[in-house]
């Protein structure tokens, strides 16, 4: 997640010194440019700038900060980022979720497990799918488990997770949303799930099957949008099983 500024012409020099001393939009900036570097000697440099940059008062310097140690896959960032996880703004323990799912190091592993079974709804959120990328098959128990999450966003990355960790493991999916469903007290229902590749046209949806004593439903939707569906189900103010 980063701000998405335009193509800057800042030069690194100019990026490593606004950083350190600029106003608050140019060490934003400057944070932001820095994750483009690809030279290695400067790469270092701005590594070490980026982290101390995790500690300036602006919640947005230290988001993009976050943004761009994930854009440089630096295994040194590890620790710094890790505690970034206990940030008191959303948007920057969010990015640091982020950026430690891109670098991919296991030992980022339980401290996200732990933020998806008991951090705020949005880094819960974000955890999912860093897991995931971690380590897809350590990550399927966690993020099953997430699928009972009161949050409707929660559950939903935590559906898209779980449907991109693999066709391999798609019957304990199934199994875990036909628990929801017999929770809800919706019934007894056969479960198809099919996670669908994303394309240009289409974001990545999944398709859901339920055949149930009294009626018949086929969805297919984003994951945030059926997750809002499923956290529904046991509401005693909502249709028993009516389509989005």
């Amino acid at each position: 997640m980063s701000f998405q500024f335009p193509s800057s012409t800042i030069t690194f020099d100019a990026a490593m010194r606004d950083l350190g001393s600029g106003s608050p939009k140019a060490r934003v900036m400057a944070a932001h440019a820095l994750g483009t570097v690809t030279d290695a000697v400067e790469k270092r440099r701005a590594v070490d700038a980026l982290v101390r940059a995790l500690d300036d008062d602006r919640p947005d310097v230290r988001a993009e900060a976050c943004a761009s140690l994930g854009e440089l896959r630096e295994p040194g960032a590890l620790a710094p980022l890790l505690k970034r996880l206990d940030d008191g703004v959303a948007g920057v323990r969010q990015n640091a979720a982020i950026a430690l799912g891109t670098l991919g190091n296991p030992d980022a592993f339980e401290p996200l497990a732990e933020a998806l079974r008991s951090g705020p709804a949005d880094l819960r959120y974000q955890a999912a799918t860093s897991l995931a990328e971690i380590d897809p098959v350590r990550a399927l128990e966690p993020v099953l488990a997430a699928l009972a999450d009161k949050d409707p966003q929660v559950v939903g990355a935590a559906a898209l997770a779980a449907g991109a960790i693999g066709e391999r493991e798609r019957e304990r999916v199934v199994a875990a949303l036909t628990a929801m469903l017999d929770h809800a007290d919706a019934g007894q229902y056969d479960v198809s799930l099919t996670l669908t590749p994303a394309d240009q046209d289409q974001p990545l949806p999944l398709t859901l099957k339920l055949d149930g004593p009294d009626n018949h439903v086929d969805l297919r939707l984003p994951p945030l949008a059926l997750a809002r569906w499923w956290s529904q189900l046991g509401n005693e103010a909502s249709p028993q099983l009516s389509v989005p």
